[in-house]
């Protein structure tokens, strides 16, 4: 009995520490102190669907707002592996976390999100969410309560299935995989007022696809190098930016039309030549909208990130005299080869001569 003692509790001390999902351990979690008030923020949180629960909040106070992953720095060693800590958010985890109205989970490499009905505000942005699921309410008289859904950093192709959540305000999809976006995908979002669509890849745009209650919208480093904005109608809208994108020309009076109270546009780091760019400050200008000065990439490099651009700067100094100096060195080591191989060559003259006398 003693020898196996120290197997029994070997076994025990595996099953207390072990949270990758192999098992059916449940851990407890308190919020971090200072948190519960505001929000109850737990960063090392495990979950896995097919099992039991592994980890259990406990949660004593009024507010039911939850954030799970974070601060990074307090995610146990053990977790950060390659495997997803919280592989999906879903009915089951919701429940379990006594149905938040607020919900943030970053850093959890979750690939799978399930809105649920209830669900106010959301931020699952720097994970790996490929799928959102978004089901038609099974009570025609139901609606999504979600107003504010962040997407930063994840990995969707596709946004098709959000066009149920009516009662968005802020959506926020920066840095994941879309190239397209479906025609009606924002048709019955009426309350829609930021849009973020930064770091995507669109190539180009139709306008009338969103939807007439925007006041902000980015469409930052998409690659677009087409905006088609005749017979869209964004009256609301006040702030547009597609800074670091193609463009090579702008039509500021279909502009003026599509959105007659806009306020201010960001165009710097396009390909609007210097002809383009001065006529388009004057046109804007003379249209009172303000605008980002339309500097080409190194200009705005040097006005806005002046260190940066003297780093930059200082950088291609020292590359162009290692050229200039590798250059050299290499007419050098030419003109060698060819003196060597003229005094080869009068060496070898010289010895056939001696060979003939």
């Amino acid at each position: 009995m003693r020898r196996l003692l120290p197997v029994l509790l070997l076994a025990v001390t595996v099953l207390a520490v072990d949270v990758s999902g192999q098992n059916d351990t449940l851990l407890v979690h308190n919020c971090d102190p200072g948190t519960e008030p505001f929000v109850c923020s737990v960063a090392s949180f495990v979950y896995n669907s097919a099992k039991k629960q592994h980890s259990r909040l406990i949660h004593t106070g009024d507010n039911r707002n939850v954030r799970l992953g974070f601060p990074r720095s307090k995610i146990l060693n053990t977790l950060k592996t390659s495997e997803p800590t919280i592989p999906i958010y879903d009915a089951k985890l919701h429940e379990e976390l006594n149905r938040p109205p607020a919900v943030q989970i970053s850093n959890a490499r979750m690939r799978k999100l399930e809105i649920p009905l209830d669900l106010q505000y959301s931020d699952f942005s720097r994970n790996k969410i490929a799928e959102v699921m978004v089901p038609e309410p099974k009570d025609s008289g139901s609606q999504y309560a979600l107003r504010y859904l962040d997407l930063t950093l994840n990995s969707l192709s596709s946004i098709e299935k959000l066009h149920v959540l009516v009662n968005l305000e802020t959506l926020v999809l920066v840095h994941n995989n879309l190239e397209t976006l479906e025609s009606t995908v924002f048709s019955g979002m009426h309350k829609l007022s930021m849009l973020v669509l930064s770091g995507n890849d669109f190539d180009e745009l139709q306008f009338t696809i969103f939807p007439p209650s925007l006041v902000w919208l980015w469409l930052d480093g998409c690659y677009v190098s087409t905006l088609h904005m005749d017979g869209a109608h964004l009256p609301a809208l006040e702030t547009f930016s597609a800074t670091d994108n193609s463009l090579r020309s702008l039509n500021v009076s279909m502009l003026q039309t599509m959105a007659p109270v806009l306020e201010e546009i960001l165009l710097s780091e396009n390909l609007f030549n210097k002809e383009t760019s001065d006529a388009l400050k004057v046109a804007l200008e003379q249209a009172g909208i303000a605008h980002d000065g339309i500097e080409p990439y190194g200009e705005f490099m040097r006005v806005y990130f002046p260190g940066l651009h003297r780093n930059m700067a200082d950088l291609k100094d020292h590359l162009e005299s290692w050229d200039a100096i590798l250059s050299a060195t290499a007419v050098v080591v030419n003109l060698l080869c060819i003196v060597g191989w003229v005094g080869h060559r009068i060496w070898q003259m010289k010895s056939q001569r001696r060979q003939l006398n």
